[in-house]
């Protein structure tokens, strides 16, 4: 008979699979197998950042466990942006905007500089 699977996640990293045990977030009380780092915008193990006190594992990386998000394909910030796979690659950037929004905030905020240059002219 096989042990009891539930509570792991099995990921497909680099050609090597690695089971991830699902952690309790110290403060938010979720839990997940991952956390995204809303600072350097990747995602590690929730193991890693256990081990690392609940630091960002990202190397030069100030993020700590108010900046560690569970990786959940319904919440923030998958939810964001519904390309990113529900097991995400260890150490991989995900931004939270797509370079589409970023480009189509950055647009509003030159037309609204324009505009107000324009009403200060005339």
């Amino acid at each position: 008979m096989f042990p009891s699977l539930q509570g792991f996640s099995f990921v497909m990293n680099s050609n090597i699979i690695m089971n991830e045990k699902k952690i309790r977030h110290p403060f938010s009380g979720v839990v997940s197998a991952f956390h995204w780092c809303s600072h350097c915008e990747k995602v590690h193990s929730s193991k890693a950042w256990n081990l690392n006190r609940w630091h960002c594992p990202t190397p030069k990386c100030s993020g700590d466990c108010l900046d560690a998000f569970p990786w959940l394909p319904d919440s923030w910030p998958c939810s964001e942006n519904l390309t990113y796979p529900e097991i995400p690659v260890i150490g991989q950037v995900y931004p939270l905007y797509s370079e589409l929004l970023i480009e189509d905030r950055t647009l509003k905020v030159v037309v609204r500089e324009v505009a107000r240059n324009i009403l200060k002219r005339g």
